[in-house]
């Protein structure tokens, strides 16, 4: 996995400054999540279908029936939004999601824009063996992704 890193000395207003190039902070957030590219290289430019980024997992469903070896791979995808977040772009992932196949979706943002998440996500769950309950759409703000935050989804570390 590739995960691009900032500098500790960057700050949110670096990246809100950084008009010239939408597409290398989109990179830059992609990377900073451990995503990789799903229909295009993360960030490149272009139609993506609302997918920047994915990040696999493999999950263990923890649902009646199942055991902790009934183990799948799958992916959260992941769209960046370095500008205005709408309630239209929250719905446009939960339906991307399902399209591509996903288990769930990540929304980067700035901190500015998580009320619109949180409030237009549908609050559906999903459970796993490993990680337990976590939302179906989650968002999370640039502030928090350069103190070293990450989604909440089952461990990436050997779906690669």
């Amino acid at each position: 996995m590739i995960r691009l890193l900032i500098p500790k000395a960057t700050t949110t207003f670096h990246l809100r400054e950084n008009k010239s190039s939408p597409f290398e902070f989109g990179k830059w957030a992609c990377g900073a999540v451990g995503a990789q590219g799903l229909f295009h290289n993360p960030g490149d430019r272009g139609a993506d279908g609302g997918v920047d980024g994915i990040i696999p997992f493999y999950t263990s469903p923890s649902v009646p029936g199942s055991s902790k070896d009934d183990i799948e791979k799958t992916f959260a995808v992941v769209q960046v939004k370095g500008g205005k977040v709408t309630p239209d772009s929250v719905k446009a992932l939960s339906t991307t999601v399902r399209e591509s196949g996903g288990k769930c979706g990540v929304m980067v943002c700035f901190e500015k824009y998580m009320n619109t998440v949180e409030n237009n996500r549908e609050k559906l769950y999903v459970e796993d063996w490993e990680t337990g309950k976590y939302n179906f759409i989650q968002g999370l703000s640039v502030e928090d992704l350069i103190k070293g935050k990450m989604p909440k989804i089952p461990s990436a570390r050997f779906a690669a």
